[in-house]
């Protein structure tokens, strides 16, 4: 991997960064709530995929990580219902 691709990915790590920062301000809470999620697990494949060497690791370990994937998929489904009940929706 080149230092230029791996620019290029942590530019693109800080652009979602903004994305979700412009969302938390944004009105609609459970579609931005959504959006947000979905972000920060888009950023973690991207860390865990070229800055942690998923990329090089057996096969195995990817199902190590997706087990972690699924327990934040069940976190959000956890706390989405607070949070509209706390600000609305």
């Amino acid at each position: 991997m080149t230092k230029q691709s791996l620019i290029n990915i942590w530019l693109g790590l800080l652009l979602l960064l903004g994305l979700s920062l412009l969302l938390g301000s944004w009105g609609h809470v459970v579609l931005a709530t959504s959006l947000i999620f979905t972000i920060a697990l888009l950023k973690a494949g991207l860390v865990v995929y070229y800055y942690m060497g998923l990329k090089w690791e057996p096969k195995y370990i990817a199902l190590i990580i997706l087990s972690g994937i699924l327990c934040l998929i069940l976190l959000y489904f956890a706390l989405v219902p607070d949070i509209v009940y706390r600000y609305g929706g």
